[in-house]
């Protein structure tokens, strides 16, 4: 369980005016307790705490999921302990730390529906049918020849993402 305290949060991430910090000394630092250093008490003037826009501190499972946020912080824990590896976000945190081009759209698995809709229904012709018994729920049940999709979709899927068109054609039954 988490302490709740004043000020919670704000230090976790911050823009310093080193001008301003001159009590933050390594003498102090070390012997002040963690509540004194979080609820800034080593400032002389709290008017001197400014705010930052919400999107650069945005607490993970606190707030809702949004696509346009410059920080995330994982108040809880973060994507890379097992609890928390299919919460918000998770997918991003991944794919930043395994490096993994900004220019691919993956299907996360904790949005699928909504990254379905964003990203492969609009690969797909106009007049092709709704998905047909598509595997919303992860239950590793996918089949390389199920037909979820019309072989010229697939296809058109194929040609947009090669990477995972070589992944599924050659990994896959």
């Amino acid at each position: 369980t988490q302490t709740v305290y004043p000020k919670k949060n704000w230090s976790s991430f911050m823009l310093m005016n080193c001008a301003e910090c001159t009590r933050l000394t390594p003498d102090y630092v070390n012997s002040a307790s963690g509540l004194e250093l979080h609820q800034f008490k080593w400032l002389d003037d709290e008017t001197k705490i400014g705010a930052l826009p919400l999107e650069w501190n945005w607490l993970a499972a606190e707030y809702d999921y949004k696509e346009d946020v410059n920080n995330v912080h994982y108040t809880e824990g973060g994507p890379w302990f097992e609890a928390y590896n299919k919460t918000d976000y998770a997918e991003d945190w991944w794919r930043d730390y395994f490096g993994i081009d900004k220019d691919y759209a993956p299907i996360r698995l904790e949005r699928i529906t909504e990254d379905v809709r964003a990203k492969v229904l609009p690969l797909l012709s106009l007049s092709s049918e709704d998905l047909i018994e598509f595997p919303w729920a992860n239950k590793n049940n996918y089949q390389r020849h199920k037909i979820y999709f019309s072989a010229e979709d697939l296809e058109r899927i194929y040609l947009s993402n090669p990477q995972w068109s070589y992944c599924e054609r050659s990994c896959l039954p």
